[in-house]
C-alpha cells in the first residue's frame, strides 16, 4: 500500500501544471530604447530617441531633421559607463576629423534616466562630477 501512494506522488509530479518562469529583467541597452524628455535647463522641448543598441537622435523642437548620436552602454562598469558622440556628417565635417566624444556616467532606474559627462572630455567616477542631465522616459 505505502509503494501504491509513492507511486502515486510520484507520477502525480511528472503530471502537474508546468511552473511558470520568472519574466528575465530587461538589460539597461533594452529598457533605455524609446522617447525621452531631457528635463536639465535650456534643453526645453528636447527629446532624446534611443532607435537600437547603438543608435539615437536629438530631437530639437526648432528643427526639422533630429541630430543623429552614437551611444555605447557599459553596465558591467561602476559607476555604468555611457559613452557618446555626434558621428561626422558627410555635408558638415569633413570625413578625417574624429567625431566628439563625450566619456560619460549613467543610471537608468525605471523611467528615469540621469547622465553626467565630464567637462574636459574625461570620463566622471562620480554624480556631481561633471555636466549631469536628466531624462524622463516620454509616456505613451
Amino acid at each position: 500500500m505505502r509503494s501504491i501512494a509513492i507511486l502515486f506522488l510520484a507520477s502525480s509530479a511528472l503530471f502537474a501544471a508546468p511552473v511558470p518562469k520568472e519574466k528575465a529583467e530587461k538589460t539597461d541597452a533594452e529598457a533605455i530604447l524609446g522617447m525621452w524628455d531631457i528635463e536639465s535647463p535650456g534643453y526645453e522641448g528636447v527629446k532624446w530617441e534611443f532607435l537600437s543598441a547603438t543608435r539615437s537622435q536629438i530631437h530639437n523642437p526648432g528643427s526639422t531633421t533630429p541630430g543623429q548620436v552614437v551611444y555605447a552602454l557599459d553596465s558591467k562598469q561602476n559607476p555604468k559607463h555611457f559613452d557618446w558622440s555626434f558621428p561626422p556628417e558627410k555635408d558638415n565635417i569633413p570625413e578625417k576629423i574624429a567625431p566628439v566624444q563625450f566619456p560619460s556616467i549613467y543610471e537608468l532606474k525605471g523611467d528615469t534616466l540621469k547622465v553626467t559627462f565630464g567637462r574636459d572630455g574625461t570620463r566622471p567616477t562620480k554624480f556631481g562630477e561633471g555636466q549631469t542631465t536628466i531624462l524622463r522616459r516620454v509616456k505613451k
